[in-house]
């Protein structure tokens, strides 16, 4: 995946370095899925497919395409895992290119992006594209799932107060101490803050937590600053008020992809469709026309002082 996994847990009764070894072999084997960076990995091999016939899909491959589609459906469309050649085109992928695209360039490669690009047999677990150029890319629900997958496995093995967190996404079982639940701080949405420099802490129970924001991870050219996240409906970078989305749900992989579309559909329009979800916190950061950053959260999310903190997001 391309960054670090932390794992905590209290009262445990396992050997630590059994885990670990447990745990890095699951996630080898979930990087052979779902990595566009290994070339042989499933999703690579499905990608390199330009067919429109019928392609055998893993257990996990399915469920997360299927997974995927539902919340394609929901967001109308702001979350998109094939929005990989659009990645690529604006640099974002392996290559690095040095131009933004033109319009035609950009036309033509939009008609190959949108999960209503794929057909997808549950029964038969195959997947066949419509368009043969589809590709996906599941950066922003991978993880969430990777997440939930090693969460699965410690609950498997006894465990029962831990969190788990891979680069940054989330996810937390039990307490840290009887009573208390843990404090998750999310950073200031400055590219130069620390990752201990917080805007504030919230407090978690046996959920999962993933942020997505724009501050760091963006590439500038002729005054113009293109950001990472890009509206798969437009097929451009996104230009919003958000800073970052962070939003808590009882799996990860729905709040990884939850707070990508967030960041995608802008404050106005995240809030409306999220205030719909009972089961659903949002905390998202907004610039607001002053310059100044302002937060918006639901009332199911709970805050603490920002001194108290002693876990960081």
């Amino acid at each position: 995946m391309g960054t670090f996994y932390s794992i905590v847990i209290y009262n445990s009764k396992n050997n630590p370095q059994d885990i670990q070894k447990r745990v890095d072999r699951e996630l080898k084997s979930f990087n052979q899925i779902f990595s566009t960076y290994i070339p042989d990995s499933e999703v690579s091999k499905f990608n390199d497919k330009e067919s429109t016939e019928a392609t055998q899909v893993s257990t996990s491959f399915l469920h997360l395409t299927l997974s995927a589609k539902e919340i394609f459906d929901w967001s109308g469309g702001a979350f998109d895992p094939t929005v990989m050649p659009l990645v690529n085109l604006w640099g974002f992928g392996p290559k690095a290119v040095k131009n933004s695209p033109s319009k035609e360039v950009l036309t033509q490669v939009l008609e190959s992006v949108s999960m209503n690009k794929l057909a997808i047999d549950k029964v038969a677990s195959t997947i066949h594209k419509k368009h043969p150029k589809t590709q996906l890319d599941y950066s922003a629900i991978a993880k969430g799932y990777g997440v939930d997958a090693i969460t699965l496995l410690l609950m498997e093995l006894g465990e029962k107060s831990f969190l788990v967190e891979i680069g940054g996404e989330l996810r937390v079982v039990g307490e840290p101490q009887a009573g208390r639940k843990w404090k998750i701080g999310i950073n200031r949405p400055d590219p130069e803050a620390s990752s201990q420099d917080l805007q504030e802490v919230l407090l978690l129970k046996d959920r999962a937590m993933a942020t997505s924001g724009n501050y760091r991870n963006y590439r500038q050219e002729d005054g113009f600053r293109a950001v990472h996240t890009l509206d798969p409906r437009k097929g451009q970078p996104i230009q919003t008020d958000l800073l970052s989305a962070t939003i808590l749900a009882k799996n990860c992989m729905e709040a990884d992809a939850l707070a990508t579309a967030a960041m995608v559909l802008g404050s106005k329009y995240a809030i409306q469709l999220l205030e719909n979800r009972k089961d659903v916190g949002y905390y998202l950061l907004v610039r607001t026309e002053d310059g100044k950053i302002a937060h918006r959260k639901s009332k199911n999310v709970q805050t603490v002082s920002k001194e108290n903190s002693y876990a960081s997001q």
